[in-house]
């Protein structure tokens, strides 16, 4: 009994590293769309809106609300040091690009 709850645990483990993989793909197009237009890195209001949206669900799953907005503080700090990265290399670039002219 105890084998086959563990199995399922890693199988629900491996589910949720999978859609993180997804999250973060397509946050790394968001920072590069951002990037792109010239778009602040960071947006105060989409977050406080996220984390309210992410406490009702979390409500309504029956997990501690307080657990959630820590997990998705720390998956959102992660998005933001991918977008430093995008912002920081594509700078380096057209840097390179002006002085090669």
């Amino acid at each position: 009994m105890l084998k086959v709850l563990r199995k399922k645990i890693d199988e629900v483990d491996y589910k949720i590293t999978r859609l993180l993989g997804s999250r973060f793909g397509l946050t790394k197009k968001v920072g590069e769309y951002k990037k792109e237009n010239k778009l602040n890195a960071c947006d105060p209001k989409r977050e406080f809106q996220m984390m309210k949206e992410r406490m009702e669900w979390a409500k309504e799953n029956n997990l501690n609300p307080k657990f959630i907005i820590k997990l998705f503080k720390n998956i959102i700090a992660e998005v933001k040091k991918e977008h430093k990265k995008i912002k920081s290399v594509n700078s380096i670039l057209s840097a390179l690009a002006r002085d090669s002219k």
